[in-house]
């Protein structure tokens, strides 16, 4: 087992994750500023907790040695400055302990956490709930989770609530659990957490240690922090992800640098749709004791070059068109330099993305291939070169090889050759090149009469044909041809000179498929 500092060590040696974290200088204090929530129909409202002067508690938290703690509003203007904060009023704030908070989905119920003085040590924390009244709170009312007596000091905080809002995750100390403080939860009868018998959520997520400051995010995926799983530092911030199920998650993980540091990192809250949010930290060069941070993951920006030459000469063909085609169907068409190059940056390019790329240039046979972004978890300029063939009438043109077996017209497919995947290679020239009309031509070896292996060659060439009609092509864009053994690309001669154990492979050779361009002016049925 990795020990506590060791493991730190090594995450810290570790690069860097994409997220960009900052302090929020103008909500901070020199006192605790911790568990924001981030609300509202644009997501430009927080709510945190915060033992700052202007909170209502005179008590001293023997937690933290500061006064009690309030909730305090900020709403974010039309640049992003987040306003000066204010309490959300007496309903909510009072002479106790108020904190860790959170919203149902319509955002008109507030749950937050209330911790009462026992007896000068001990704190007993309930969750409360207060209803939304104009650009207030009605009356908080406590949940009663727990049945306490006055000598009850079980805490029971740090609500969050299910995106449905059928189940209320907290952070309690209950009898049952696996450590300190472990995840718990309700489910909603009715739309009500009255009555409900906590649940402890598992062993999956809960440990020896304490596990507190539970939140989802809008997909459904669980975020907390903990003590118990090795980490960066004493209170790190994990996740599991949803999965099929009531209450269903995957494997842990702990959250990378800089989300987590050295310090405690806690009670994290994202944005609807989106990788940006806030949450807490003691980390080094805070303005506090507990201090809000800001955090965002920027977008990954891809780039794509396309590099357009002569096959023959390598020289670049200017004023070539480069369509992308997206999976909605939307197409945009660019047309390269006069060095042969397209350069497509800037946005251009998203996340996520797969297009289907076609490279045309008049006089030549156009190519493409299929480009993508996703998977791709760094920002990438994607290269492409293509090679295209002028169009000469008659000329023979390679193709991927093409065989058949012996004295057969089917094609051949074995460990060594598809021949039905090279197909495909002139299904797919053919459909880029919608004006093409080809002449296929089959050969034979020279084993077999002459009249039977012209026949036989006319028989593959067919195969072929009917081939690439299955696939698409229309018949009167193909003649097949078949010339026996009329044009073997190795002789008996040299055959008879070769290795026994080659002399099949050169016959083999000898038996293929090749084909010409005999029109470029193909245009269907008008």
């Amino acid at each position: 087992r990795i020990e506590q500092a060791d493991f730190a060590a090594i995450m810290i040696e570790e690069p860097e994750s994409r997220f960009i974290v900052e302090p929020m200088v103008l909500l901070n204090s020199d006192a605790y500023d911790f568990c924001p929530t981030i609300y509202g129909k644009d997501q430009d409202e927080m709510i945190f907790a915060s033992s700052r002067e202007s909170s209502t508690g005179t008590d001293e938290d023997p937690i933290t040695g500061q006064a009690f703690m309030d909730l305090f509003r900020s709403e974010q203007d039309k640049k992003g400055r987040w306003s000066e904060p204010e309490p959300l009023g007496n309903t909510v704030c009072t002479e106790h302990n108020e904190g860790s908070a959170c919203f149902d989905s319509d955002g008109k119920t507030l749950f937050f956490t209330r911790c009462m003085d026992m007896d000068g040590s001990n704190l007993a924390c309930d969750i409360y709930f207060a209803k939304k009244q104009g650009n207030g709170f009605g009356a908080s009312m406590a949940l009663g989770l727990v049945n306490r007596d006055e000598n009850d000091s079980s805490q029971v905080g740090h609500p969050a609530l299910s995106p449905d809002d059928q189940f209320l995750i907290f952070s309690s100390d209950l009898p049952g659990g696996f450590g300190g403080k472990d995840l718990w939860y309700v489910k909603a009868e009715e739309g009500s957490f009255a009555g409900a018998v906590p649940q402890n959520l598992g062993a999956s997520i809960n440990t020896a240690g304490d596990e507190m400051f539970p939140a989802f995010r809008d997909n459904g995926d669980l975020y907390w922090s903990t003590n118990g799983r090795d980490g960066l530092g004493s209170l790190d911030l994990w996740k599991a992800e949803v999965r099929e199920g009531e209450l269903a998650f995957a494997e842990p993980k702990v959250l990378p640098f800089p989300l987590n540091s050295s310090g405690d990192d806690f009670a994290i809250s994202f944005k609807a749709d989106s990788d940006e949010g806030m949450f807490t930290s003691n980390r080094v060069g805070g303005k506090g004791k507990d201090d809000l941070y800001s955090f965002r993951l920027p977008p990954l920006e891809f780039c794509y070059q396309a590099f357009i030459y002569d096959y023959d000469t390598g020289m670049p063909l200017s004023g070539a068109t480069v369509t992308l085609e997206g999976e909605d169907g939307s197409a945009n068409a660019y047309t390269t330099d006069s060095e042969g190059e397209l350069a497509l940056c800037d946005g251009q390019i998203g996340q996520r993305m797969t297009f289907n790329v076609d490279v045309a240039v008049e006089g030549y046979i156009g190519t493409g291939d299929l480009l993508t972004t996703e998977g791709l978890t760094e920002s990438t300029t994607l290269a492409r070169e293509y090679l295209l063939k002028e169009i000469v009438l008659n000329k023979e043109y390679d193709m991927p090889t093409v065989l058949y077996p012996l004295g057969s017209a089917d094609l051949l497919v074995d460990a060594s050759v598809n021949s039905a995947d090279s197909l495909n290679y002139l299904v797919d020239l053919l459909q880029r090149n919608e004006n093409l009309v080809i002449q296929l031509e089959a050969h034979t070896d020279s084993r077999g009469g002459a009249v039977a292996n012209k026949k036989l060659s006319q028989d593959r060439a067919e195969t072929c044909v009917n081939y690439l009609k299955d696939a698409g092509i229309p018949s009167d864009r193909m003649v097949p041809v078949g010339y026996g053994e009329e044009a073997l690309l190795v002789s008996d001669a040299e055959i008879s000179r070769l290795p026994k154990a080659d002399q099949e492979r050169a016959h083999q050779r000898n038996r293929r498929t090749v084909f010409k361009i005999i029109a470029f002016d193909y245009k269907g049925d008008e």
